[in-house]
């Protein structure tokens, strides 16, 4: 599962950071508790090896050169493969939203 410090630094790739930018501190907090509510359920909803290459990637900010090595696969499609979870992670946080 994601920490808090991991919710938030996918959170800034996602987009969701864009609504309160204002430069006032108490606007990025209340934003970094939006974020961990919105991409809580939605990290939880990606198989457990795009969760990993997400954490990887954008916590231990590790090249895709990197990942590819790690999990055995080529740089190419660790690119996809992030492509296709950063895509269904706004997916599932616009579905929440527009409720």
């Amino acid at each position: 599962m994601f920490s808090t410090n991991d919710q938030g630094a996918i959170g800034a790739l996602t987009g969701l950071r864009q609504a309160g930018a204002t430069g006032k501190v108490k606007v990025v907090r209340y934003v970094a508790v939006d974020e961990r509510a919105l991409l809580a359920p939605a990290l939880a909803k990606l198989p457990p090896r795009e969760q990993s290459i997400l954490r990887m990637r954008f916590v231990q900010g590790l090249t895709q050169s990197e990942i590819a090595l790690s999990i055995g696969v080529s740089q190419m499609h660790v690119s996809r493969l992030l492509a296709s979870s950063l895509e269904e992670l706004r997916h599932h946080i616009g579905a929440d939203t527009a409720d």
